[in-house]
């Protein structure tokens, strides 16, 4: 039998390939300079103004509504004052409770004897160490001497934070002493009236608790937090589900979306 010879592939013989054509490329001669003609930058393109999409509109009120809603704000800072008085009272009653019982005594017994501190910043320093090193009944006799001596939101500060430490060890009575001594330095202070409130609460104290819960919401009120308020408000009917009034704060704020006047 007559062998064939094996074709290659796809009928393809690369010997019968025609050699390439070589191309000379002559030798790198002198760099030519190109002289260049500043080109002037031209401006990008404008961009297209957005188009607005919904909610993106913005509303401004009229002069009738932008009236109204100075008039309700200028209404409800006249509340504040009479609302400062009503928490002092409460705050100097709460002191009255707790002053002479058990370390709250000895803390103001120690605070009447004590020097006052040169400056606030010695009496922080002073504030730390003490809470470190657990001594609360201390800490509440400088703040009591601090606040006298340096009246205002610096002390009322760190009477709040000893008030917040003494809470945390379950020391209630120096709390109170505390938290009222802030309220009493800047009044009316509202991280202290949140903290009291949130003591009456811990302790369901039925008296105190619809009290300062109150105080909380009405501060709130105040300064035109409404959507605030309302969740202080919903807190405190859900504690005294007889209080008609708040049913009815509460009824108006979701039809009108903000608190009555």
């Amino acid at each position: 039998m007559q062998e064939v010879p094996e074709a290659d592939l796809w009928g393809f013989d690369p010997s019968e390939r025609e050699p390439e054509p070589t191309v000379e490329v002559p030798p790198p001669g002198p760099a030519l300079e190109v002289a260049s003609t500043p080109v002037e930058p031209q401006a990008p393109p404008a961009a297209p103004r957005p188009i607005p999409g919904p909610g993106v509109w913005t509303v401004r009120l009229s002069p009738r509504r932008a009236q109204a809603r100075d008039r309700k704000v200028e209404a409800r800072r006249q509340e504040l004052k009479p609302l400062i008085e009503e928490i002092v009272r409460q705050v100097h009653e709460q002191r009255r409770a707790v002053s002479d019982r058990g370390p709250a005594r000895q803390a103001v017994r120690a605070a009447a004897e004590a020097v006052p501190p040169a400056d606030l910043a010695v009496a922080a320093g002073q504030l730390d160490d003490l809470l470190q090193a657990g001594q609360h009944e201390r800490a509440t006799a400088l703040v009591l001497r601090v606040t006298e001596a340096f009246p205002g939101e610096a002390s009322a500060e760190l009477a709040c934070r000893a008030g917040e430490a003494c809470r945390a060890v379950k020391q209630d009575d120096l709390a109170v002493l505390d938290l009222t001594t802030a309220v009493l330095a800047a009044p009316p202070f509202e991280q202290a009236c949140w903290q009291l409130a949130g003591m009456a609460l811990e302790n369901k104290d039925p008296q105190l608790a619809p009290i300062w819960l109150e105080f909380v919401a009405r501060l709130l009120r105040v300064r035109g937090a409404d959507e605030d308020a309302v969740v202080v408000y919903r807190q405190l009917v859900n504690l005294c589900p007889r209080r008609q009034d708040v049913r009815e704060i509460l009824s108006s704020a979701s039809l009108t979306g903000s608190l009555p006047d």
